[in-house]
């Protein structure tokens, strides 16, 4: 009676630690077995998607859409629904890495793209940033642009960087930070004059800055216009 009761203890430890083990798995199975039987049309639950999101229903969205991504990992408009619900959650990070993980498969709308991009550049992220838009078919928001050429001015790609922030500038934009990065970068590359007309147009936006007026030295030293 014993060693009964010592197996029958045995055995429900082990099947309690593969049940913790494999519970995911398990609900993966199930949850794709389940929609796959009941033939769920994609078109239908997406349309579900964005009416919980319309409707601000977004705890219940994404309980749905994490059911959705287990049995269509590949659709770019669920992880887009998802990853919007997330920065709706409070889980900015989370939602635009998933909404940037489409990039590859299919051209973000404009404003999608930048308020992904936009999430992690204020994280300093610009590795993810670097990462994910390399792969992505077409950038032609500007600020998108900006904040790509920044990244791979800070992760020292200086050649890759400069005619992103060129093409940014083309577009219009004309903040602080276009006119110090391409500043650096020209100096950088060994182009004196554009560098010091890029840093004096930054220094007569900001004549407080740091890392301006740092660029500025070195800039000048390297003109040999510095003493």
């Amino acid at each position: 009676m014993r060693t009964f009761l010592k197996l029958f203890v045995l055995f429900t430890i082990i099947f309690i630690i593969l049940s913790v083990l494999y519970s995911r798995q398990i609900y993966r199975f199930y949850i794709k077995t389940f929609y796959t039987i009941r033939k769920i049309d994609e078109k239908k639950v997406i349309t579900n998607a964005k009416r919980l999101y319309r409707q601000k229903r977004y705890m219940e969205l994404e309980k749905y859409c994490n059911r959705l991504l287990i049995v269509f990992p590949e659709n770019t408009e669920i992880k887009q629904i998802a990853g919007l619900n997330l920065i709706k959650l409070d889980k900015p990070l989370e939602g635009a890495e998933l909404i940037l993980s489409t990039v590859k498969q299919k051209e973000l709308p404009p404003q999608l793209l930048d308020l992904s991009v936009d999430i992690l550049f204020k994280r300093n992220m610009y590795g993810d940033i670097v990462g994910f838009l390399k792969e992505a078919r077409n950038i032609s928001n500007r600020d998108v642009l900006k904040y790509y050429g920044i990244s791979l001015f800070k992760l020292g790609k200086f050649k890759q960087s400069l005619p992103v922030l060129v093409k940014a500038y083309k577009k219009g934009v004309r903040d602080f930070s276009i006119h110090l990065y391409l500043g650096a970068l020209y100096s950088r590359l060994g182009y004196a004059k554009n560098a010091a007309k890029f840093l004096e147009a930054a220094y007569n936006m900001n004549k407080r800055n740091k890392t301006l007026r740092s660029e500025m030295i070195e800039a000048y030293r390297k003109a040999g216009k510095y003493n």
